[in-house]
This record gives C-alpha cells, sequence and structure tokens, in this order.
C-alpha cells in the first residue's frame, strides 16, 4: 500500500498537483486501498479457479500471475531497461475491466462479475493519462503480495489455501 501511495504522490506532483487535486488524503487511500484489495481478490480468484486463470488468452492478455511471472523474468533478465517499462498498468486496467464487465466473445466468454470492487467509474482518476505506473512499481507491490519473507529468504504465498480470516489479514 505504501509503495502505491508513493507512486501516487509522484504521478500527483509530476501533473503539478492536478491529478489528485479533487480528492481529500482519505479518498486517495480508500483508492489505493481498493487497488490493492482488486488485485489480492484476483491472485484469489486466480489460483481457486474463480477467474479463467489457465486459459491462454487469459493468461497471456490479463491473469495476473502471468504478468508477474513476466515482470518477475524481464527485471532478471533486463534490469537496466526495466524500470523505464510502463505496459502493466494498461494491463491492469484492462483485466479490472474485464472482469467487471465480463467477456461476450465466442472465443473467450467471461460473466461480468459487476460490483463496486472493479466499478471503473468508482475513480476515474485511476484512467488518467497522467498515472501512468511504472512496472518497477507493479513488480515491486505484486512482490510483497506473492511472498513473504522468512528466515530462509522469501517464499511464495499461495493464496489457494488461504482461509476468509487469512485472506481478511491480505488484504
Amino acid at each position: 500500500l505504501a509503495i502505491l501511495v508513493h507512486e501516487l504522490d509522484r504521478a500527483d506532483a509530476a501533473s503539478d498537483r492536478s491529478l489528485l487535486s479533487d480528492m481529500t488524503p482519505e479518498q486517495v487511500y480508500e483508492m489505493a486501498l481498493v487497488l490493492m484489495m482488486r488485485l489480492v481478490f484476483m491472485l484469489y480468484a486466480e489460483e481457486n479457479n474463480l477467474l479463467p486463470h489457465g486459459e491462454v488468452f487469459y493468461d497471456q492478455g490479463y491473469g495476473l500471475t502471468f504478468l508477474w511471472n513476466r515482470l518477475e523474468r524481464e527485471r532478471r533478465e533486463d534490469p537496466e531497461r526495466f524500470p523505464e517499462r510502463r505496459d502493466a498498468w494498461p494491463r491492469l486496467l484492462a483485466t479490472f475491466n474485464l472482469i467487471y464487465d465480463g467477456s461476450p466473445h465466442k472465443d473467450f466468454t467471461m460473466p461480468a462479475y459487476r460490483g463496486s470492487l472493479f466499478d471503473p467509474g468508482r475513480f476515474p482518476v485511476l484512467l488518467s493519462p497522467h498515472l501512468n505506473i511504472g512496472n518497477q512499481t507493479i513488480w515491486r507491490m505484486l512482490r510483497h503480495l506473492t511472498t513473504a519473507e522468512n528466515r530462509d529468504g522469501r517464499q511464495r504465498v499461495s493464496y489457494r489455501t488461504l482461509n476468509v480470516e487469512q485472506l481478511g489479514y491480505v488484504y
């Protein structure tokens, strides 16, 4: 959450403080928290087959687990150019829209889940061209959501095995 709030502040400063000017600090915090909740939901839903994780079209175009693995690989293989890349954020926005609106396409159908968590109109600032969050930031957020530190280093977190209380703790 702190990583995201810092990035929102950076983007706001880059826009001469116009990006978040219509929002109170509480609204900015709520928006950041909702965005993190979206990511946690997606990780849980993908690992529990509530989203079409495992379908090539979904995974390569929308899947959060696939995105995390791709960012991890790109960071390792091209560390000099990785911080300059900014294609993960638009992909996340497309995935949020897919979850909200669904897909009626004959080759890839998915129900519209609707609900306030993924409502694209809830925080219009997330769609602003001034908010172009870099891949490095997305990688850092996902790293904290997908791994936990222990005495042996970092270990992958399995969202599949989390119960409701544990999932709430992650939120």
